[in-house]
């Protein structure tokens, strides 16, 4: 076969290969995640008043190289009736705000309206590279438990018509694709401290009882 031929068969064969590399749908994972905020270990129950870091965490797998778009609100939700709020501190996103970045409002222990929407680049360094598809942190705070005990779960819920998270498709095109994304909440349990169930046994077992007479035969007693 002459080589002017192979050379060609050879270039149609590898931009076959890209098209359909640059096409094929990636998947993304937003996943929601606790752990205690000193440590670093996952947490999965606290007592009223302690503190739990609340982190959202996407990432995606290739092909697609850059983050294009995210949008929904990380919620916590009781998941009892008469759950309270906690106390929400400390957010933070490794995305800078402003431009195209949204990073919400913190309503309640909420966080609404994040928009996060990266501007495509081809220089420099890109905001998030492709190696930050391993995970890149969306959202978190630091969430203080109320004094109502119960189970809380944490988690991000898409904006309507965004339940796709946008990857650009490669380095080389502002294109993105939707990625089949799957959102996984965390949950978590708030229980009494223990020093409070000690507390109200050592109560019920030193609560004053009701004296009883002594128990008297009285079948042998002959009437006065």
């Amino acid at each position: 076969m002459r080589r002017d031929i192979m050379m060609n068969a050879g270039i149609a064969l590898a931009s076959t290969m890209f098209a359909g590399l640059a096409h094929a749908q990636p998947s993304a994972l937003v996943a929601t995640g606790l752990t205690d905020p000193t440590s670093g270990t996952p947490v999965s129950s606290i007592a009223p008043g302690q503190t739990v870091r609340v982190r959202t965490i996407v990432s995606w797998d290739l092909p697609g190289s850059q983050l294009a778009g995210i949008a929904g609100d990380l919620l916590a939700t009781p998941l009892v009736s008469g759950g309270a709020d906690g106390l929400v501190s400390g957010v933070f996103s490794e995305f800078d705000p402003g431009g195209t970045i949204v990073l919400g409002a913190v309503v309640g222990d909420d966080v609404l309206g994040l928009d996060v929407a990266p501007v495509f680049c081809l220089t420099g360094l890109c905001h998030p590279v492709a190696f930050q598809s391993t995970g890149i942190a969306l959202v978190g705070y630091d969430w203080t438990a109320p004094a109502t005990p119960g189970d809380y779960r944490f988690g991000f819920a898409p904006a309507a018509g965004r339940e796709s998270v946008r990857i650009y498709e490669t380095m080389a095109s502002p294109a993105f694709s939707l990625a089949a994304t799957t959102y996984t909440p965390a949950t978590l349990t708030v229980v009494p401290a223990p020093g409070v169930l000690l507390v109200g046994g050592a109560a019920a077992v030193f609560a004053p009882r009701r004296s009883r007479r002594p128990f008297q035969d009285l079948s042998n007693r002959s009437p006065r």
